[in-house]
């Protein structure tokens, strides 16, 4: 069992070094690719800013060059080893995670209630607040990403995604290369809906961006991967979740936990950090916390 778990990295590690610099991922999160991608909604659109904020056309769309095909075909091949690797290691479960690089599974929108209805459960929810929240969040995601220490996040970052992203800036750092996400700008967002799963209330907002995202040497400040000038538009699902029952604050109102390891009290809303032992700790039991993020859609003008 050792030797095939190995055996499975060591493959899973030549067919990464196989991908060329242009399909290396990106922006927070590693999401945006080197192909643009996108399904039946989006494939073959071109975007436009207007007045009104954001909005696609439909044209022709262009064909795969060989490369980019092959790589599909590498990253594919490596989800699939690391899927069946983990689920060795997890005796068959394996935990719901967000594919990066695009190509992310949407939700079914079909199986949400109302958003509206919401405030049902909440009467101090507020979608417009919400809204205004999640974009903050993403802008603030592309800053700390860009300076590789996405620590003050925490707060608003479930274990699962924050432990994953965490790995992947290490990587970066380790290879000395930093991804630059410059002039993030939110166009449009929309909060699809709610249901609740588990003792969780879930929420679904999709988020409509534009960026200009690329990857340089730390040393040689050569271009690996990107382009300092091109436009990405991208589309985002987030996945928000909390525990059903928990109501939202009232605007300004502080929120003081027991950090879990020391037991001292700790204002979350001013750090992240247990002031007195250095735990990062997180709003998972308290409020909204971004649990999954795929992409959903990539387009490069």
């Amino acid at each position: 069992m050792k030797r095939t778990r190995l055996a499975a990295i060591l493959l899973a590690v030549l067919l990464i070094a196989l991908i060329p610099a242009s399909a290396a991922f990106a922006d927070a999160g590693d999401y945006s690719g080197g192909s643009d991608f996108g399904g039946s909604d989006y494939g073959g659109s071109s975007y436009s800013y207007s007045d009104d904020g954001y909005s696609y056309s439909r044209s022709s769309s262009s064909e795969s060059s060989p490369g980019e095909v092959a790589a599909g075909f590498i990253i594919l091949a490596v989800i699939l080893i690391l899927i069946l690797v983990g689920r060795k290691k997890n005796g068959g479960a394996s935990a719901t995670r967000s594919v990066s690089g695009g190509g992310g599974t949407a939700v079914n929108r079909s199986t949400l209630s109302p958003i509206g209805a919401y405030q049902n459960l909440d009467p101090a929810f507020n979608i417009p607040a919400m809204e205004a929240k999640i974009a903050n969040l993403y802008i603030q995601m592309q800053q700390c990403w860009q300076n590789r220490d996405i620590s003050s996040l925490r707060p608003y970052m479930s274990n699962m995604i924050f432990e994953q992203w965490d790995r992947q800036l290490q990587s970066h750092r380790a290879a000395k290369r930093t991804n630059y996400v410059k002039n993030p700008t939110v166009l449009g967002l929309t909060l699809l809906g709610y249901r609740q799963e588990g003792g969780m209330d879930i929420l679904y907002a999709e988020i409509r961006a534009r960026i200009i995202d690329y990857t340089l040497d730390d040393n040689s400040g050569q271009l690996l991967s990107g382009s300092m000038t091109a436009e990405k538009f991208m589309t985002y699902e987030w996945e928000l979740v909390r525990p059903s029952g928990q109501q939202t604050r009232a605007p300004g109102a502080m929120t003081t936990i027991s950090c879990p390891h020391c037991g001292a009290p700790v204002n979350i809303n001013q750090s992240a950090k247990c002031e007195y032992c250095g735990s990062v700790l997180t709003l998972a039991n308290h409020d909204f916390v971004v649990n999954r993020v795929s992409a959903i859609s990539q387009q490069t003008r």
